[in-house]
């Protein structure tokens, strides 16, 4: 199942409408990602970085940042899994809902799109959490 997220046209500027809201953001990406997760999703890459339990997504001014790689949109989600459930999770999240209004309202893009075979890459950065110790006296 793949989620492609993309902003507003450039020449979309309705009155009294912040600017802010006519981009994807962080929350946007991590709401598709939270319902394929719900879903059923059992693997997920963003824009084709594998998504771990580390993974974090952060706005840095209208690109997203990815294990400290930016993006620009537009942003393509994919998971592996029962594709119906994902479909489901993702129509009833209340987050989403909000989000195709925008869609519907400004121009901001949500599509989704079955897909039959795809390989997701292994993630290749660290893997092992670290933590901080106390120096020894």
């Amino acid at each position: 199942m793949s989620v492609t997220l993309t902003d507003a046209p450039a020449n979309v500027k309705p009155a009294g409408v912040a600017e802010e809201l006519l981009i994807v953001h962080q929350q946007d990406i991590q709401a598709v990602v939270n319902a394929m997760w719900q879903g059923g999703g059992e693997a997920m890459s963003i824009q084709g970085q594998r998504v771990t339990s580390r993974t974090g997504i952060k706005c840095v001014g209208n690109s997203v940042l990815l294990h400290g790689v930016p993006y620009a949109p537009p942003y393509v989600i994919v998971a592996i899994g029962n594709q119906k459930g994902i479909e489901q999770a993702l129509g009833s999240s209340t987050y989403l809902q909000a989000y195709r209004q925008y869609t519907d309202r400004y121009g901001l893009g949500y599509s989704e799109k079955r897909i039959t075979e795809v390989t997701l890459d292994a993630f290749t950065g660290a893997i092992e959490l670290g933590y901080a110790k106390p120096v020894p006296k």
